[in-house]
């Protein structure tokens, strides 16, 4: 726990080198899903241990019943990743739908 609160301080994540290391990534991101996803706030949501972050995820119907179940959940209004969550759902389905737009190589 020690170690979560040290690196998820606003003093380490808005440090230059992490900025300089993290923002293309997250702007490649937005261009490839459409969404504007914090790859802290990722972490964030796997470290809070929300249970939808922790699926078992063996087969494509697993995946599948992952994002429905993504889908119907219904998130606290002050929960502060609702809109993260929803983007990527969109762009998993959209990926699940043979969408190709999403595939292209990373430059």
């Amino acid at each position: 726990n020690a170690d979560k609160k040290e690196v998820f301080t606003d003093q380490v994540q808005n440090h230059s080198m992490v900025a300089k290391l993290l923002n293309p990534i997250e702007e490649e991101l937005k261009i490839r899903t459409n969404a504007t996803v914090k790859l802290l706030d990722l972490r964030k949501i796997v470290s809070e241990r929300h249970e939808i972050a922790h699926h078992d995820l063996r087969t494509i119907a697993d995946q599948r019943a992952l994002i429905d179940k993504c889908e119907q959940t219904i998130y606290p209004d002050d929960y502060p990743y609702k809109i993260t969550l929803k983007q990527m759902v969109d762009c998993l389905k959209r990926l699940d739908s043979g969408d190709q737009t999403l595939l292209r190589p990373f430059y």
